[in-house]
């Protein structure tokens, strides 16, 4: 064996247990970089289905809370249209009423014509009566 040859072994040699540790460390730092990895990807699935879950449930709040506001504006729908047809029926009586009330007052003042015409006609059979008496007596 050449000097130069043993040298190098006696440096390999002299070496070995540093490059073990080397080699050591590298393939536990392997073994860890993928437990590591393997978490990681754990808990990325983990927040992808916590947030898909998250999503559910709004989009299933947001549902019922749309068919409960459409519940609210039907039925405010429903009480505005009985309102208007409340209203409608409250204006038509009122116009029947205010049609027979002006129907009272002209045949009132219609007989209030006839009373002035009556009492015209007693005044007139008075004066009659108090020029006939004024004849007589006279």
């Amino acid at each position: 064996m050449s000097p130069e040859f043993t040298s190098l072994l006696m440096d390999i040699a002299g070496n070995t247990p540093f490059i073990a540790f080397l080699l050591y460390n590298w393939w536990d730092s392997r073994k860890l970089a993928e437990k590591n990895q393997e978490k990681m990807e754990q808990m990325n699935q983990n927040y992808i289905e916590g947030l898909e879950k998250i999503r559910r449930e709004s989009r299933q709040e947001e549902e019922r809370l749309r068919e409960r506001y459409q519940v609210v504006i039907q039925d405010l729908g429903k009480d505005r249209e009985n309102l208007l047809a409340s209203f409608s029926q409250n204006i038509s009586d009122l116009e029947n009423k205010l049609e027979s009330l002006s129907k009272a007052i002209r045949k009132i003042f219609g007989q209030l014509e006839d009373l002035k015409k009556v009492k015209v006609q007693v005044e007139e059979i008075k004066l009659k009566e108090q020029i006939k008496k004024e004849l007589q007596n006279g």
